[in-house]
């Protein structure tokens, strides 16, 4: 015990309270150069704050036109900095959205089967065949069919018959060909 008149005299000072991290939020960091390519695959971004977890999807497949995408980027929050984002996670998902370009087909040639269904009349068929140097002109004759290979008009463009006559029709067999009957 110490006597009010004593010589010696105690400093106290009220030790401030401790202070508080913020919570972790997706704001709290930059997340960049998330990129996706044509065909799905999708390279990792980079984080400011936090370390980068995983991202969801991992992939995608591929369009045939330029799509936007969304990306769930799974990130761990810094203990130095933050608190954890909930009570129950140390981790955040954060959407970044990034457009995948179109997987651009390459044309190729084509093959078509040609019918008049016509019982009386001929029809005319018009195209550039296969080896691309050659226009032909062909009139089919009533209720017959021929098949024939089309040149693509350019490297992304497939190429296509015009068929004249009242009841002609044509229909792409989706395959390629390589020679044709007319020319």
């Amino acid at each position: 015990m110490i006597k009010a008149r004593s010589p010696f005299f105690i400093e106290h000072e009220e030790t401030a309270a401790p202070a508080v991290l913020p919570r972790f939020t997706c704001e709290d960091t930059v997340i960049s150069g998330l990129t996706i390519a044509a065909n799905g695959t999708i390279t990792n971004p980079t984080v400011t704050v936090g370390t980068l977890h995983s991202l969801e999807p991992s992939s995608f497949g591929t369009v045939s036109v330029d799509t936007v995408r969304n990306v769930q980027v799974l990130i761990t929050y810094n203990a130095t900095t933050h608190r954890p984002p909930s009570d129950t996670s140390n981790e955040i998902y954060c959407v970044v959205q990034a457009t995948q370009p179109a997987t651009v087909a390459a044309a190729h040639q084509k093959n078509y089967r040609v019918t008049n269904h016509s019982t009386t009349e001929t029809a005319l068929i018009s195209y550039i065949a296969f080896d691309g140097g050659q226009e032909i002109t062909h009139y089919l004759a009533a209720s017959s069919t021929v098949d024939i290979c089309v040149a693509p008009v350019d490297s992304t463009t497939f190429g296509f018959p015009t068929v004249v006559g009242a009841d002609a029709t044509y229909f792409d067999l989706v395959q390629g060909c390589t020679t044709d009957t007319l020319s």
